[in-house]
């Protein structure tokens, strides 16, 4: 199955633009004292705090974390744990990026943001429960996505829930019928369940928008020749071979269509 993974950057940009409102709080130092502090703002490098004595702009360097008065993450270590995310998902830890979006989720249940990017971490990370349950729960939100749809698609038919699967590739391509993947996608589902008229109409959608596309020519093929069209199946493998010569699967499957004629 075909996914299409958002890329995390694009949501991580819109939370870091986030600025939420604080409460008061405790300011851990990384030297061991813990002060009631308010928070003013705040930068990339450094925390405006008022004191008794004034405004004062501590580096972030110098902070450990910052909690609200009942121990909970402060609202306003927000963008702290936005930029460790970032930073996790440059170098390729997705699964230690999720896990800051627990804590962000523990300021901000209801998120569908949030929920949306700790799926694509999840998914990344290969976590396919937990990509499915935030996946819907943003669903659930409104925010309906051919893109989500279609990965949800994916994760069900990994299940082997053929059926929701379909629902989900189905629902993906009424709302953005030009998505190749969904198609490709919703083809194997039908081949699995033998409607093989219906698989061939899929996968010509994806050869429409992708004339080379190997892997749909050859599983074009094979659906051809299940259905006992050989001559449409030796059409779409040689049209393989007309791209990749060497194409072992392609050979293999003419040779075998040839040997049975």
């Amino acid at each position: 199955m075909k996914k299409t993974i958002i890329a995390a950057a694009a949501i991580l940009a819109c939370l870091l633009a986030f600025k939420p409102s604080c409460e008061a709080e405790k300011v851990y130092y990384t030297d061991g004292r813990v002060a009631d502090e308010q928070v003013i703002s705040r930068s990339k490098d450094t925390i405006k705090l008022t004191r008794t004595s004034g405004e004062v702009s501590v580096k972030r360097d110098r902070i450990d974390k910052i909690l609200n008065d009942d121990g909970s993450v402060s609202k306003y270590d927000y963008e702290g744990i936005c930029i460790a995310i970032k930073d996790k998902v440059k170098e390729g830890k997705y699964t230690e990026a999720a896990s800051f979006c627990d804590i962000l989720l523990q300021i901000f249940p209801k998120s569908s943001e949030i929920h949306y990017l700790r799926a694509v971490l999840n998914h990344k990370a290969g976590d396919l429960s937990k990509t499915k349950e935030d996946y819907n729960f943003v669903l659930e939100k409104g925010t309906v996505d051919a893109k989500i749809l279609n990965n949800l698609g994916a994760i069900y038919a990994t299940d082997k829930d053929n059926a929701k699967a379909a629902e989900m590739f189905n629902k993906a391509l009424e709302k953005d019928p030009s998505l190749t993947e969904a198609h490709f996608n919703l083809a194997g589902i039908l081949v699995m369940d033998k409607d093989f008229p219906g698989a061939i109409n899929e996968y010509n959608k994806v050869i429409e928008k992708e004339p080379d596309n190997v892997e749909a020519l050859y599983n074009l093929g094979a659906a051809y020749s299940s259905r006992g069209d050989n001559t449409s199946a030796k059409g779409c493998w040689k049209k393989i071979l007309a791209v990749d010569p060497q194409n072992f699967e392609a050979k293999a499957a003419l040779d075998a269509l040839s040997s049975g004629n």
